[in-house]
């Protein structure tokens, strides 16, 4: 799809917040170096499937934030809108942008939320991730969902994006015409690449395919990485290697994730984050790359 007058001005707005490089720079933040360092952020003590769901404390949330402002990243990706003080913490800490998610872009609470915290922080939030997965899990179509992106694009004024798995976003080609920058989950141990050298090598295959398919929009893996339990083949020293050989690669990706996420379901899905849920540091943290290097 051509870019027209108006994406050049999403395209802008992107630039101002360090989310958008000339093609030649392959757009949307570098991990290391330069950009921002992308965390995805989902907080400890957070159980949103309870009834009626639990909430972390705002103590609880400064604490999560400030262990991973202390690592070193200067980037949050939210899944969610439903905690409106993650926002404001972030930016105290000294966080330097947020992607802030929309987890049900159809429920007018947090569609409402959304708007109150780019409203409050619109120099900090960056651009809006409308919905995770949905697409790929039936909660809706495809053009219900481009339908609240352009609402979205308009009460918020912000670039918007949604994401889904890679062979999702490669085959339905209306994901790019409706986002002003393209998010994707890319997690190769869904694939069975398991071992660090051949799951960074699928990484790098479908970062070129993406690339190759929307070539005018900014990429972002917005999920990458490898659990650290669950499966005998999966361990933290190999979460560690496989970021270590990606952090090398010209993909621009977002660490997956923060803490471990006792509120899924199953020792591997609870298990990839780069810290535990009681915010003990796994072997990837000492081993991220702006921290090797300023030893």
């Amino acid at each position: 799809m051509a870019i027209t007058a108006r994406h050049t001005i999403l395209l802008a707005v992107l630039a101002t917040q360090g989310l958008f490089f000339p093609a030649s720079a392959s757009a949307i933040p570098p991990a290391v170096p330069g950009g921002e360092r992308w965390i995805a952020y989902a907080p400890t003590g957070y159980f949103p499937a309870e009834s009626p769901p639990v909430l972390p404390s705002r103590e609880s949330l400064r604490a999560d934030l400030r262990v991973l402002r202390e690592a070193g990243f200067t980037g949050i990706v939210t899944y969610g809108a439903e905690i409106p003080s993650i926002p404001a913490i972030a930016h105290d800490l000294g966080f330097h942008a947020m992607l802030l998610g929309i987890w049900d872009p159809f429920d007018a609470r947090e569609r409402a939320e959304a708007l109150r915290a780019v409203a409050v922080h619109k120099d900090f939030i960056a651009g809006i991730v409308v919905g995770n997965e949905g697409l790929t899990s039936g909660r809706y179509t495809i053009d219900r969902l481009c339908k609240a992106m352009r609402e979205i694009r308009v009460e918020t004024q912000k670039p918007v994006s949604t994401t889904e798995p890679v062979d999702f976003v490669l085959s339905e080609r209306k994901i790019g015409e409706c986002s002003d920058f393209i998010t994707v989950n890319a997690h190769p141990y869904w694939s069975n690449e398991k071992a660090p050298d051949a799951a960074v090598r699928w990484t790098l295959e479908a970062w070129e395919a993406v690339r190759k398919c929307y070539p005018a929009k900014p990429v972002l893996f917005k999920e990458v990485g490898l659990p650290t339990a669950g499966d005998e083949a999966v361990s933290e020293k190999a979460q560690e290697e496989y970021y270590t050989l990606l952090a090398a690669s010209d993909v621009k990706f977002v660490y997956f994730e923060a803490f471990d996420a006792r509120f899924k379901q199953g020792a591997i899905e609870q298990s990839w984050g780069l810290w535990d849920s009681d915010r003990t540091p796994k072997s990837v943290v000492g081993a991220l790359p702006w921290r090797r290097e300023s030893r």
